[in-house]
């Protein structure tokens, strides 16, 4: 099997299951073939429906959350961008807590979620554009300013049609901002030796890619976006962190461990998209 990335060879370093893991030569990216990765559709790994499930439960937490993270998000894209955010789409919006809070903030906002039942929770949830569609396949009426997606991208088995799309769905010299869980975080140092199902953020059947900051850095650059920033984060950063609410002590202590150590588990990028 080739690398998913640069298409270089991939060496074995672990098996989980019926899976092998391997590590690409050229780029570092870690992918996983077997039963598990060729049981998915050629764009797109699914996503354990346990967890919408879950995140459905704590909507009202991760809306709060989302209040408090967009103002600030949105004044680091203005820094960056050196204009105002007019426009955000939003790459698997899942139950669309980012969603009020993007509309509140005047932002023009459509989002794209791939699993129908899911999109129509989101639209419910929030009254905002939710479409039900492959962000990939989708028809994008107007550009944005900044493309967003959070917990995708590592779910996308084939990233270069997925970044051309940013490119086409972006503004002149607009921002993509993804995160994905952190493959070189102290977290995963942990699951790669001590877990017999987990290879890090390798997770057979859901997570059969998996991004250090070199290899995320590496796809963008190869698919013609710009890279200007690509860090660990703790996973409740007040800024790039995901919708984590109110998180139980014993989190919260491995989120204030694995900063101290600058190995936190959210791996976040943003990019400019080409002009």
């Amino acid at each position: 099997m080739m690398c998913p990335v640069c298409e270089g060879a991939g060496a074995s370093v672990a098996t989980r299951g019926s899976n092998t893991v391997r590590q690409c030569s050229t780029c570092q990216m870690v992918f996983a073939e077997g039963p598990d990765a060729r049981s998915h559709s050629e764009a797109v790994v699914d996503t354990d429906p346990h967890f919408y499930n879950a995140v459905a439960q704590k909507f009202p937490e991760q809306t709060a959350a989302a209040a408090e993270i967009v103002p600030r998000r949105l004044q680091a894209y203005k820094d960056l961008l050196g204009r105002p955010v007019k426009r955000v789409i939003e790459v698997g919006c899942g139950t669309g807590a980012y969603a009020r809070a993007f509309l509140d903030a005047g932002i023009a906002y459509t989002a794209f979620e791939i699993n129908d039942d899911i999109a129509e929770m989101a639209r419910t949830n929030s009254g905002a554009t939710i479409n039900a569609a492959n962000f990939i396949d989708a028809t994008i009426d107007e550009p944005a300013d900044v493309v967003f997606a959070s917990q995708v991208f590592e779910h996308v088995t084939t990233p270069a049609p997925f970044l051309a799309k940013v490119q086409r769905a972006s503004t002149p010299n607009g921002i993509l901002h993804v995160d994905v869980p952190n493959h070189a975080g102290l977290v995963s140092q942990v699951r790669k030796r001590l877990s017999k199902t987990d290879y890090g953020f390798i997770q057979p059947p859901h997570h059969m890619l998996a991004y250090t900051p070199k290899t995320l850095d590496y796809v963008l650059r190869e698919n013609g976006l710009r890279p200007i920033q690509v860090r660990q984060h703790r996973n409740d950063d007040p800024v790039w962190g995901q919708l984590i609410g109110q998180a139980s002590l014993p989190a919260r202590l491995v989120y204030v461990l694995t900063d101290l150590v600058g190995r936190g588990s959210l791996l976040t990028a943003l990019a400019i998209t080409s002009s």
